[in-house]
């Protein structure tokens, strides 16, 4: 549980954090595809953890508490 609180606040800090340095709301949403399409590509909602390499799927099973 402690995992996926953490995971909530530190979007939450980015996304304040490029609503602070974007100059218009373009900037902001390039800026937050950048940062959060990886981590969906990551975190297996578009592809399964079994198809992940070793090394990031016990990172994301250790965040995750899996």
């Amino acid at each position: 549980m402690h995992g996926r609180h953490s995971f909530g606040l530190f979007f939450g800090w980015v996304g304040f954090t490029f609503l602070k340095v974007a100059k218009n709301q373009l900037q902001a949403m390039q800026m937050t595809f950048f940062l959060f399409m990886p981590s969906i590509l990551l975190l297996g909602f578009m592809f399964p953890f079994w198809t992940m390499p070793w090394g990031s799927l016990s990172i994301v099973k250790s965040e995750l508490g899996v």
